[in-house]
């Protein structure tokens, strides 16, 4: 996984700076010797469920792991978590959004791509309760009004779509957790 994430062409990680990136979207794109992008890949598009999977991953890692690669695998979640703070929730109000931009999807697929908030919300409660390495960041001042911030979207929203519910009640529970 770190050996495609570093890659130096086709990464399958989008570097923002030295402490922020994003998972790219269409890992298919990144397969094998395909010169051919995978259909709808946008270089400069993530889904908030891709990173909510990772961390999820990257968590699991640290349990099934040699010790002497946790400080990676901790590096790359605290990375996500930062691109999910610059390109997930800068728009909005501060809330976790389904998409880095919520105007364009891979193939119009919006559909499938509005379950990405509640799936990166799922994924942070796992994290939070499975292991306390991203508390610090979660518990940041800046998280903490992300957090917030996604929770008052949810309590106020009017949209009653299965998915949408899905996405609040996942914001929500995480907020409880976190927040207290």
């Amino acid at each position: 996984l770190f050996s495609w994430l570093n890659m130096e062409e086709n990464s399958l990680w989008w570097k923002m700076d030295e402490s922020a990136g994003l998972v790219r979207e269409r890992v298919g794109h990144f397969a094998g010797d395909n010169p051919a992008p995978a259909p709808g890949f946008m270089c400069d598009w993530a889904w908030a469920g891709d990173q909510g999977l990772m961390l999820g991953d990257l968590c699991d890692s640290l349990l099934h792991t040699d010790p002497i690669t946790h400080g990676a695998i901790i590096n790359r979640g605290v990375s996500i978590l930062n691109g999910a703070r610059y390109k997930l929730a800068n728009h909005h109000n501060g809330a976790i959004q389904h998409s880095t931009n919520d105007g364009a999807t891979p193939d119009g697929d919006i559909n499938d791509y509005q379950t990405g908030s509640g799936v990166f919300w799922r994924n942070i409660l796992y994290t939070w309760k499975a292991s306390n390495v991203f508390h610090p960041t979660l518990t940041s001042t800046t998280y903490r009004q992300i957090i917030r911030a996604s929770a008052n979207e949810a309590s106020n929203s009017s949209d009653d779509s299965f998915d949408s519910l899905s996405n609040q009640l996942a914001a929500l529970m995480a907020a409880s957790a976190i927040l207290g």
